[in-house]
């Protein structure tokens, strides 16, 4: 077995025992070039990350995703995102956050 195997079965090993999981998704995995939300992409990671949950493993999901999507679903240009106001509403509106979206 190569150095190479030898890590990635010792990483794969890691992961097994780990309690917390840390998943980074970032705006070209959640969003279509248009912008819209990435069923295709997305709902697979979300049956994943119920499945970890279902282990009682603890989840933090951290995503860049979250302007890109804002923009799209206020329907702004992205030429908006200029405006720290503006950036900060697509990133943490009231929908994002109470899951309406």
């Amino acid at each position: 077995m190569s150095t190479e195997q030898q890590d990635e079965k010792e990483c794969r090993r890691g992961l097994r025992a780990a309690r917390r999981i840390v998943i980074k998704l970032g705006t070209s995995t959640v969003t279509e070039p248009t912008g819209e939300l990435c069923e295709e992409r997305v709902v697979p990671i979300v049956r994943g990350i119920a499945e970890l949950l279902g282990e009682k493993r603890q989840v933090v999901l951290v995503t860049s995703g979250a302007v890109g999507l804002g923009r799209w679903v206020l329907g702004l240009h992205s030429a908006r995102l200029k405006d720290m106001a503006v950036k900060q509403a697509c990133g943490g509106g009231p929908g994002f956050v109470d899951g309406s979206i």
